[in-house]
């Protein structure tokens, strides 16, 4: 990972601003929407921005105490992801902004066949989003409870 691309953490939280004046307000703008996008998922190239306009969502999968994760499909490539949405104001005030950068950090720049990579990573003023590919099968805690040791069949 290059220097130039690590941004400080009030913009991964907030996002690198612009103001404009309008009717004599300030208003602000998410200057750069895509934070991380993967080089490839099975072989397709992934390198362009997004934003929560780029996918249809479909269902939700899961709920937590930060946010949602959703079944969405990416409208251009109708290739299925789960997108995990966390919202800010939630991560401030359980000071949980460190964690959630170095679960970015992990997620983007693991390589292992039995993990999922991060394909993209964008945020809007309240949310950010974790975008990764969709696998069937449920949640691995939830078969962690269920079974507590896997067998070599499992």
């Amino acid at each position: 990972m290059n220097m130039d691309e690590i941004s400080p953490i009030s913009s991964f939280i907030y996002g690198k601003k612009i103001e404009e004046q309008k009717l004599e307000k300030k208003t602000s703008h998410v200057q750069r929407g895509t934070i991380f996008s993967q080089d490839h998922i099975d072989g397709e190239q992934l390198n362009e921005d997004v934003d929560i306009n780029s996918f249809k969502m479909l269902k939700v999968i899961g709920r937590g105490t930060f946010g949602k994760v959703l079944l969405v499909e990416h409208k251009k490539s109708n290739q299925l992801f789960a997108m995990k949405s966390i919202k800010k104001d939630i991560l401030i005030d359980q000071e949980q902004i460190e964690n959630t950068l170095l679960e970015k950090q992990i997620l983007q720049t693991i390589k292992h066949p039995f993990l999922v990579r991060l394909a993209y990573c964008f945020q809007t003023d309240d949310r950010i989003y974790f975008v990764l590919p969709f696998l069937r099968g449920g949640e691995l805690f939830q078969h962690l409870r269920k079974f507590r040791i896997f067998d070599e069949e499992k």
